[in-house]
């Protein structure tokens, strides 16, 4: 992704995630055409991708950002936190064990939030708001908003709700579980969290840019998918 102008994915919502990963932080624009399922991300179908190559390539279609979500994680052996990785939808921290829930400390702007026993807890961007955010009943936020999402994901507690923070707001997320965790960036990739290990999630400082078709408002893609 750094030397490359454009990128065009061609696939489902899963490549689109990957190719926005490799052009994070870079100066290339992707066009993300849809020949999976959902395609919620995508910016044209695939009966559209010669018109879509010709738009966008004639500068017929406008240049979007959209911000992700970047993770450290700090050890329970101690030392600094280290930069774990980016993603566009969401960073989740959840038990390694299928149906267990994991136990967390959570924090958020310098106060802790107290012991969130859950199936996970999502940090989702603006994009990632109609992803796992949005199954596990969080809010749909524009996807040109800079927003953080925080979601318990299944909470044993009839009082969690959703966090809407702003950019710079750090969550940070302590295994508090004596069983294995997850960090899990866009549900593709995945790194083993022990017992008092810490996740920081904020807005990520990097942002992707995509070629956004005016055909296609947020609000038409949302109602029609």
């Amino acid at each position: 992704g750094r030397w490359c102008q454009a990128m065009i994915s061609l696939g489902g919502d899963g490549t689109v995630l990957i190719a926005a990963r490799a052009l994070a932080g870079h100066k290339g624009v992707l066009l993300p055409v849809n020949l999976g399922g959902l395609g919620f991300l995508a910016s044209a179908e695939e009966h559209e991708l010669d018109d879509a190559v010709a738009a966008a390539f004639g500068g017929k279609w406008p240049v979007a950002t959209r911000t992700g979500v970047e993770t450290r994680l700090r050890k329970a052996l101690g030392g600094r936190p280290r930069v774990h990785g980016f993603a566009l939808n969401d960073a989740v921290v959840r038990s390694a064990i299928s149906y267990a829930a994991i136990h967390l400390r959570v924090s958020a702007l310098g106060h802790d939030l107290g012991h969130l026993v859950a199936d996970g807890l999502i940090a989702a961007s603006a994009s990632g708001s109609t992803a796992y955010a949005l199954s596990a009943g969080g809010p749909i936020v524009a996807p040109n908003l800079h927003a953080l999402v925080v979601t318990p994901a299944c909470a044993h507690s009839l009082a969690s709700r959703s966090l809407v923070l702003a950019p710079g707001s750090v969550v940070t997320a302590r295994v508090i579980s004596r069983n294995p965790a997850l960090l899990v960036l866009d549900g593709q990739g995945a790194v083993e969290l022990a017992h008092n290990d810490e996740v920081e999630m904020q807005l990520a400082h990097s942002v992707v840019r995509i070629y956004e078709n005016p055909g296609r408002p947020f609000l038409h893609a949302l109602q029609s998918k």
